[in-house]
Order: C-alpha cells, then sequence, then structure tokens
C-alpha cells in the first residue's frame, strides 16, 4: 500500500484516533484525532525517529 491510500483509510476513520506504526513502535502516521493526541510525539526533535 502506497502513503496515499492509507492516509485516506486514517482520514476515513473520524470517530476515534487512528495510528499507523512499524515495526520498530515508529509512529508513522495518524488522522487528526490520532494527530492530536499524539502531537508531542510528532512535535519531538524531528533528528531522530519517533519512538
Amino acid at each position: 500500500m502506497n502513503r496515499t491510500v492509507v492516509q485516506r483509510i486514517l482520514d476515513g476513520i473520524a470517530a476515534m484516533p487512528a495510528i499507523v506504526i512499524d515495526v520498530c513502535s515508529d509512529l508513522l502516521s495518524a488522522n487528526r484525532i490520532g494527530y492530536a493526541l499524539h502531537s508531542p510525539v510528532f512535535d519531538d526533535d524531528p533528528t531522530r525517529p519517533v519512538r
């Protein structure tokens, strides 16, 4: 699946937070509620992976 498809799926889940993580538990993407819930993680130091 490409990023566009995954983001469309996340955006379609509007009633609850939804996030995408990889096998290392890196936070890769989120819908609007998921982003709001995890915004400190997204806003952290961009030079290191989100874990």
